[in-house]
């Protein structure tokens, strides 16, 4: 998997920042470390290899609070809904709603979505609960139009695992009405 660290400073904190980028693609995973804490505890504690671990066994997983019972995906350790520090694996249904559509710009698209055929980027709301911005597979221009003119959103989407290159990664597909 591709890693890199890179080093921003700070001017708010008058020091420098430590940032690690993880993979290739997909759906962005930032990853905000608590006070005291370091950008390779994600690393270190084991969660991205475990994360891709699941992605490699088809699973599509997230995080569950056992106190409040908020799921988080992409998975984070701490509940952003009461904090706990005690959440757990958990495999999510990758049933979603797609809440808005940005179709990517001809000059901005980056080459190496060619593969995913026609896709948008937007806001997604798993049935779990957890909001995240996606990509999404299966739209066009003229389907934008379309559901936008019939006030159709939000629309279904499903969780997918999307093979690149050398890895895995999360995307959504368009749920086709019958």
């Amino acid at each position: 998997m591709y890693k890199e660290e890179i080093t921003h400073y700070s001017e708010c904190l008058s020091r420098d920042m430590h940032i690690m980028i993880y993979g290739h693609g997909g759906v962005p995973f930032l990853a905000f470390p608590t006070q005291d804490s370091l950008c390779h505890n994600y690393e270190e504690f084991g969660m991205i290899n475990e994360l891709s671990d699941y992605l490699e066994q088809g699973k599509i997983m997230g995080r569950k609070c056992p106190k409040c019972g908020a799921v988080e995906f992409p998975p984070v350790y701490a509940c952003n809904t009461c904090g706990s520090l005690e959440t757990e694996w958990y495999e999510i249904s990758g049933n979603a709603k797609l809440h808005s559509i940005v179709m990517p710009a001809p000059l901005s698209s980056k080459p190496e979505y060619k593969a995913l055929g026609k896709f948008c980027y937007g806001e997604i709301e798993l049935e779990e609960g957890s909001r995240f911005n996606g990509v999404v597979r299966g739209m066009t221009k003229k389907k934008r139009k379309q559901f936008l003119e019939e006030g159709k959103l939000p629309l279904p989407v499903k969780a997918a695992i999307y093979q690149r290159d050398g890895y895995k990664t999360v995307v959504f597909d368009l749920v086709e009405e019958s």
